[in-house]
């Protein structure tokens, strides 16, 4: 059964992140399902640093729905639409990767949690909500982002012998650079 939902996962993660390449609005939709499957899955082979990575992901589906409708109000049909980094954004991304990773890091390694590897579902872990984050305001610097997320996901799930998983995150790799090329090359800044 849970073979079945890692494949569930992996399908809508990929769709997902082909519709992201795009800026397609109903892509939010797919990351439900997906982190809805993958916090399944990260819960039974006790990476709860994955798991509530995922519910973080939940919540941020509802934001990229209401945020991204505002967008497309102001943007030009058939573009996608990007955003300006804010001058608060970088700082407080890195104080929420070095002061959150730090906090992941010392749950998971608390023997009642008992992570496998707390470093690396830690690091994925708050990477990740920065990647989210970022790419509900639609900033173009959430592929690179992305991309270095990711590669942490890579070898986390490899490690576990989630492989399909694991090729989720090879994907989500690939993505991250055809994403920021179509971005570049197709989007408006709104």
């Amino acid at each position: 059964m849970l073979d079945y939902i890692e494949i569930f996962s992996l399908v809508t993660g990929v769709i997902f992140i082909i519709m992201q390449i795009f800026q397609h609005k109903w892509m939010w939709y797919l990351q439900l399902a997906t982190a809805i499957s993958a916090i399944i899955v990260a819960s039974f082979n006790h990476l709860w640093g994955s798991a509530a990575l995922n519910l973080f992901f939940t919540v941020m589906a509802f934001l990229g729905i209401y945020r991204w409708k505002r967008m497309e109000e102001r943007s030009e049909p058939d573009k996608i639409h990007i955003a300006r980094l804010s001058r608060k954004a970088l700082p407080i991304s890195f104080s929420i990767i070095f002061l959150g990773g730090s906090l992941m890091y010392f749950i998971l390694t608390r023997p009642a949690v008992s992570d496998p590897y707390p470093f690396l579902d830690s690091i994925t872990f708050v990477l990740s909500m920065v990647g989210s984050y970022w790419l509900t305001r639609s900033y173009i610097w959430q592929w690179l982002v992305w991309f270095i997320a990711d590669s942490f996901g890579v070898v986390l799930y490899f490690s576990q012998g989630l492989n399909g998983m694991g090729i989720l995150y090879c994907v989500y790799i690939l993505s991250c650079i055809i994403g920021y090329i179509n971005w570049k090359k197709n989007g408006v800044y709104v």
